[in-house]
């Protein structure tokens, strides 16, 4: 059995981030941070500036309103997650080997990003996703769409809709992360290697 392996908390990778001012980086941290740590309706203007080290007029400067900032931290959650659920992935691999790199790399980026983890669970149930506009949606879908059109022409996996693929797929072990963080479970490899086996047979042909 695989020794369990400590996953630790840590920020995404500012070094794949197009470079931004010192204090709008604070501001974007320090929003990702508070809303997973008391939520959207629980995280105020001047929180967000004390712990970014601000004043509350600077967020301002680079925002012109909360939601604005809201959606440039989910922009920039997804672009760099993008890049880490990706990462080796590239055409003319086994289908079945490239679905399951995606697949752990998804698991890993949330593993190791506890604060854009729970950002992106509570963004998805928030009016704040019908704010996003539809080519952003579909910039950031396209790519694993690609992916799963490709397997079910080669029938590697059964002809699905995406959100399906998606609810197969990926949820179950999105939402054993989440347990994972809050000490409901712990997500070593044995376990997340078993997951992955579930996950596979429920769209693979």
């Amino acid at each position: 059995m695989a020794t369990t392996r400590s996953h630790r908390r840590s920020k995404q990778d500012a070094s794949s981030a197009p470079q931004v001012p010192e204090k709008e980086e604070a501001i974007l941290q320090a929003m990702l941070a508070l809303v997973a740590e008391h939520g959207f309706h629980g995280t105020s203007t001047d929180m967000i500036a004390s712990r970014a080290g601000v004043g509350a007029g600077t967020i301002y400067r680079y925002f012109a309103t909360k939601d604005e900032l809201v959606l440039r931290v989910y922009d920039r959650i997804k672009t760099l997650g993008a890049a880490l659920v990706f990462q080796g992935d590239a055409p003319g691999q086994p289908l079945r080997e490239r679905l399951h790199r995606v697949w752990r790399n998804t698991a890993r980026a949330q593993l190791d990003n506890r604060d854009a983890c729970f950002f992106l669970a509570q963004f998805y149930d928030s009016p704040y996703v019908k704010q996003v506009p539809p080519e952003t949606l579909a910039r950031f879908a396209r790519r694993m769409e690609e992916l799963l059109a490709e397997a079910i022409r080669a029938q590697v996996v059964r002809d699905m809709p995406p959100a399906v693929f998606e609810a197969l797929f990926f949820e179950p072990v999105m939402s054993l992360v989440r347990m994972h963080h809050l000490g409901q479970v712990v997500l070593d490899d044995a376990l997340l290697a078993q997951v992955l086996e579930g996950c596979w047979n429920a769209i693979r042909l």
